[in-house]
């Protein structure tokens, strides 16, 4: 919803297999995982998009609500290309989305 009301066009899935048949199908500008999530955690899901050519590029925002455990440098390790913790303030992910340079574009 708070991307819609940014005219940002956005693509939702439900697990982390339909999200890269997602990607894979639509080629979003980004990509915003949670780290929990069922079937797959985001760590595995992101490890494939990044490890599938014709996607590797698009830039994934990882969610978690325990960020303190979490470092900078693991998030860049799996080619992330930023981490937003949870609860998250509505400007925080716009602000995030703005400086990976992919505002105004399909999530």
């Amino acid at each position: 919803m708070l991307l819609k009301l940014q005219n940002i066009e956005t693509i939702t899935a439900c697990d982390g297999d339909e999200g890269i048949a997602l990607a894979l199908k639509h080629y979003p500008t980004i990509i915003l995982l949670d780290i929990a999530m069922p079937v797959s955690d985001g760590w595995q899901v992101l490890d494939k998009l990044k490890s599938t050519p014709s996607i590797a590029h698009i830039p994934v925002v990882l969610f978690t609500a325990d960020e303190s455990t979490i470092s900078q440098e693991k998030v860049h390790e799996h080619g992330a290309a930023a981490i937003c913790g949870k609860p998250f303030h509505p400007t925080q992910l716009i602000s995030i989305i703005k400086d990976i340079g992919c505002d105004n574009s399909r999530s």
